[in-house]
């Protein structure tokens, strides 16, 4: 597992069917199941994705499209705290990140917008789930970090000590 994510990590050759791996629900060719072999190494899976995709934004990857079809689900308490902090939209906005990861903040505010959120919501909600560290965005690049964003802002040494 830890080789196949410094794979993606370094863009090395496989990486996209290693990040569709990591994050769809379809087996590698050895018959492997990312979330089998999480658990197999005591970890919960979504766990795991929720800390590589902050890993992603810390290397600024930025993916050309989503990942695949059949993304699995973002942890539920990411969800549930984006509603909470992010409104009606705010869940949206976090699945549409999480199955997009980079994904560049216009294109996000057009995609959100087609279910039918005006623009100005959804970019309060955007800025709302930004300064709780929910969803971090890199030169407009969006990723969803979940309360992990919190840890790596911690680790920010350009960020105001007072």
């Amino acid at each position: 597992m830890n080789l196949r994510a410094q794979a993606i990590l370094n863009n090395k050759p496989g990486a996209p069917n290693f990040l569709r791996w990591f994050f769809c629900m379809e087996k590698d060719d050895y018959g492997l199941d990312f979330e089998v072999c999480a658990i197999g190494l005591g970890a919960d899976p979504s766990s795991v994705r929720l800390r590589f995709q902050s890993y992603m934004y810390l290397r600024w990857i930025v993916l050309n499209s989503p990942i695949g079809f059949l993304v699995a689900p973002p942890p539920e308490e990411m969800l549930s705290q984006s509603t909470y902090y992010g409104g009606q939209v705010g869940a949206i906005i976090m699945r549409h990140t999480w199955e997009w990861p980079g994904i560049p903040l216009q294109k996000l505010v057009e995609d959100v917008a087609k279910s039918g959120f005006g623009v100005k919501y959804i970019y309060n909600s955007i800025g709302a789930l930004q300064e709780k560290k929910y969803l971090l965005d890199w030169n407009d690049n969006c990723y969803a970090v979940g309360s992990r964003g919190r840890l790596l802002d911690r680790n920010n040494p350009w960020r105001s000590r007072f």
